[in-house]
């Protein structure tokens, strides 16, 4: 009898989780645990909306950045979560203080040299670049530490998948620009992991290509 009854729990619970799944998957509902914006509960709202500060969830370029990032355990396959920072026509300033479009400042935009592990991480070239058509930049002022393009460059518009919208999150994302650098966000949180391989140059990692040192 009691063997029985674990096995009806255990079909029951299964057939929750395989219930909660489904209505969450029919609803656009799926949890954010990466850093980049708020961890918590998050919902696809339909097509993504190409505008600077849209929220778009989106498949990482096919380059050679985010393929070393891959050989160190980072960037999801299937899904990134990040609002778009630059859209075709806009002018992106890298530099070494951070990014700045169209001459507007993003806060906590300058790239890390290494990630936690000590691996010199893959960037975008210094200078400035004018957004392709068909592409948009995804750069997040929430964390200084989020994996974007500030490292990966320009991504092309057929890579967004849906546009999405924070529901129930730790903090919502306009107000935790001004706080994450006191937060203390972790640096990529990933276990160590072997170099296979140094990163080429970085103007080889990336497709974007700085039409010149500054913008005017």
């Amino acid at each position: 009898m009691n063997a029985r009854r674990l096995a009806l729990g255990a079909w029951w619970g299964a057939g929750s989780l395989f219930g909660v799944l489904g209505v969450a998957q029919m609803t656009g509902l799926f949890v954010n645990v990466t850093d980049s914006l708020p961890l918590g509960l998050w919902k696809t709202t339909g097509p993504p909306v190409i505008a600077g500060g849209a929220y778009v969830t989106a498949s990482p370029p096919d380059n050679a950045a985010v393929r070393q990032l891959r050989l160190w355990g980072y960037l999801d396959r299937r899904r990134l979560l990040k609002p778009i920072g630059a859209v075709p026509g806009d002018r992106v300033e890298v530099s070494p203080n951070g990014i700045r479009i169209n001459g507007r400042a993003l806060v906590h935009s300058a790239q890390l040299l290494h990630d936690g592990p000590g691996h010199p991480l893959p960037r975008v070239p210094a200078g400035c670049y004018a957004v392709a058509p068909g592409t948009v930049w995804l750069l997040s002022q929430y964390n200084p530490h989020s994996l974007d393009s500030r490292y990966f460059g320009p991504v092309p518009v057929r890579h967004l998948q849906n546009a999405a919208m924070p529901v129930w999150v730790r903090s919502a994302p306009v107000e935790a620009a001004r706080t994450a650098s006191a937060r203390g966000d972790k640096v990529f949180a990933s276990p160590p992991v072997t170099l296979l391989r140094r990163p080429q140059a970085d103007t080889e990692l990336t497709s974007a290509a700085p039409v010149a040192d500054r913008c005017p």
